[in-house]
């Protein structure tokens, strides 16, 4: 337990503002170099998908506490030796250290724990934390990682998780309790389902779909992360970003959820649309003016409002890549990400 000990003994305050960001290239050149950082390694199977939701459901209702205290003992400040992270640390002699991200119009955002992490100790974290049904991340243009597998955002082939992301890159970890995460998990697999492939499907855009709720919504690479149902409440009705693209107000689409028939052999969406729906992701963590306004429909955008302003109750741990996952974190420790916009 020394080398948790030395790597705690080392967090400090510090906040991160937009001039640590490495410069980004296009959204297109970034989409093509994610494809080729993330290859399709081993390819999901739908036994992959019955093995994520026997594990949710195997545990029983843990509470987001609970997860909590399974991820890291539930206090920033003293990782307890018994958790995840606490064996990621213990096993690597990672580096940490308390960070406050710049929020990008709200001035500096909650505490997180900042941890280290490189190519050398990748297969740890893997091992010790990437395999939890309970958590995921969004990295490159807006892939899934959870429960140690990887989704494309396009939809299709899902993965085992291949490599690290870029150097520099930020991983936030999203929290869900039991219900939450199997909800997340009958979304997800059912984006590597051929029958629902692409942005375009109903699956990523409802409000394509008039007779369930509203029409004309924002649809891009990005867009249906923060809409996913996942919630415990259940509400009458959605809100969805404007279409940014085409003439007309600039404000979001709400409106009452109504009972529809999906195409023939996509009946499936009845799992995921629902009447009454389950609570959308931003709503759950938080942050649904972020999602209503578009900023959680563009990769960089989406990850800074996980990272960045989302509470630590949901987020409380961001990883980065770095060469060294062993030597101190400075102050001014650079960010790769795609743009914020």
């Amino acid at each position: 337990m020394k080398a948790v000990a030395a790597a705690l003994s080392l967090i400090s305050f510090c906040l991160v503002g937009a001039q640590a960001f490495a410069a980004a290239p296009s959204c297109e050149s970034l989409f093509k170099r994610t494809r080729a950082v993330y290859p399709e390694a081993t390819v999901s199977k739908p036994d992959d998908r019955a093995r994520s939701l026997e594990e949710l459901r195997a545990q029983g209702d843990l509470s987001l506490k609970d997860i909590h205290e399974d991820f890291y003992g539930g206090d920033l400040r003293h990782i307890s030796p018994d958790s995840m992270l606490g064996e990621y640390l213990a096993q690597t002699g990672a580096k940490t250290k308390i960070v406050r991200f710049e929020t990008y119009g709200s001035g500096p955002g909650p505490r997180k724990l900042l941890v280290a992490v490189s190519e050398k100790s990748w297969p740890t974290l893997l091992k010790t934390v990437l395999q939890s049904p309970n958590m995921m991340s969004i990295v490159g243009h807006a892939a899934t990682m959870y429960n140690g597998y990887f989704f494309p955002n396009e939809g299709g082939k899902g993965g085992k998780i291949p490599r690290m992301p870029r150097m520099n890159e930020l991983m936030p970890m999203l929290l869900m309790k039991t219900t939450e995460a199997e909800r997340f998990a009958t979304y997800t697999w059912m984006t590597a389902d051929p029958r629902f492939d692409g942005w375009h499907d109903g699956l990523k855009v409802p409000w394509r779909n008039p007779e369930y709720c509203a029409v004309g919504g924002y649809a891009c690479c990005t867009h249906w992360v923060a809409n996913i149902p996942i919630g415990d409440r259940l509400v009458s009705r959605y809100s969805f970003p404007p279409n940014f693209e085409q003439p007309g107000p600039r404000t979001p689409r709400i409106a009452n959820l109504r009972p529809y028939s999906p195409a023939a052999g996509k009946e499936d969406l009845r799992n995921v649309w629902k009447v009454p729906g389950h609570q959308q992701l931003a709503s759950v963590i938080g942050q649904r003016q972020s999602n209503v306004r578009g900023e959680m429909a563009s990769p960089g955008s989406l990850q800074m409002v996980l990272y960045a302003r989302t509470a630590a109750t949901r987020v409380p741990v961001v990883f980065w890549v770095t060469d060294d996952h062993t030597a101190d974190i400075p102050d001014d420790f650079p960010i790769f990400s795609e743009p914020i916009n």
